[in-house]
């Protein structure tokens, strides 16, 4: 069931397969890159642990569970960039209740996004939950998860996959085959964000790119990391465009690239937005300065 579904992850899902044979499972940490299958196999873990035709997914608690309206899946998510700790005393709650099913699942979808008080909060449920629970945490970055949470969790690592198996996906996915080189490479191999970027105009993204790299002759830094900033839902797909927008010409902009990659690293770790994409800004206007083919690629 987990191999056709989440392909690419062998190593992951053999180690899932083996913990659905326990009567309690352990709260899981599933890390690894954004859109390599985490979360998909987090739903298939809930629908699998609550399934009871073995697996044929006819039952009424798979049909919920495809529906999204099963009631004993909670997904936690991010609000306004943080998960809180009122968030957490809610689902602490609802932990309590017994099951309509088998098992309650929770997916606290990316935990690096805890707050502190959030974190200790939910700490007091991990170190004794409920048997019929099961916590699922999913994070890009496992160090960002702080230390105390992670000690009571079993970790499962998921990987990027293969090139190959990013086409077959995307192909499978009804995407275009010429344009699935370009969707692999301006991704970062992130499956989910290819398929954001899936019907872009390409070509209009690398107009923007390069006015973006000529304000860096015409504005200070500041003002320009106020305005990635003002968009805060799409600039990191407006990073990740950039990089592959420079690396075209992969020794002339190494540096450019790597203040981005910095960047990119930091904001992964929760660092302070703004402080890191000024400090991002800085070192790019830097690099403008000091050379006079700045924006130019020919």
């Amino acid at each position: 069931m987990f191999g056709k579904e989440v392909r690419g992850q062998e190593k992951a899902i053999y180690a899932i397969t083996c913990l659905i044979k326990r009567e309690v499972l352990p709260t899981l940490i599933f890390y690894g890159p954004e859109g390599v299958g985490k979360r998909r196999a987090a739903y298939i873990l809930a629908r699998t642990i609550n399934c009871s035709d073995g697996g044929e997914n006819s039952c009424s608690s798979c049909r919920q569970m495809e529906k999204g309206i099963h009631p004993d899946l909670v997904v936690l998510e991010s609000n306004n960039g943080s998960i809180k700790v009122d968030s957490i005393r809610e689902v602490i709650k609802s932990a309590y209740l017994k099951p309509f099913y088998k098992k309650k699942v929770y997916i606290i979808d990316d935990a690096s996004l805890l707050t502190p008080e959030a974190s200790s909060c939910l700490l007091k449920t991990l170190e004794e939950p409920p048997l019929y629970c099961v916590f699922i945490l999913i994070t890009n970055s496992i160090p960002a998860i702080f230390s105390t949470i992670r000690s009571r969790c079993l970790p499962i690592r998921f990987r990027r996959q293969t090139e190959e198996i990013q086409r077959e996906i995307l192909l499978d996915l009804g995407v275009d085959r010429k344009d699935i080189d370009d969707l692999i490479k301006f991704s970062g191999g992130s499956l989910s964000r290819a398929m954001e970027y899936k019907g872009l105009n390409l070509s209009l993204k690398e107009s923007q790119i390069e006015k973006w790299f000529a304000s860096f002759k015409t504005k200070n830094a500041i003002d320009i990391a106020e305005d990635i900033l003002f968009a805060e839902k799409s600039f990191p797909q407006f990073l990740d465009f950039a990089i592959f927008y420079l690396e075209k010409e992969l020794p002339l902009h190494l540096e450019r690239i790597e203040a981005i990659l910095e960047a990119k690293e930091y904001l992964l770790l929760n660092a302070n937005r703004r402080l890191t994409l000024e400090n991002m800004c800085f070192k790019l206007q830097e690099v403008c300065n000091d050379r006079d083919s700045w924006f130019s690629l020919s």
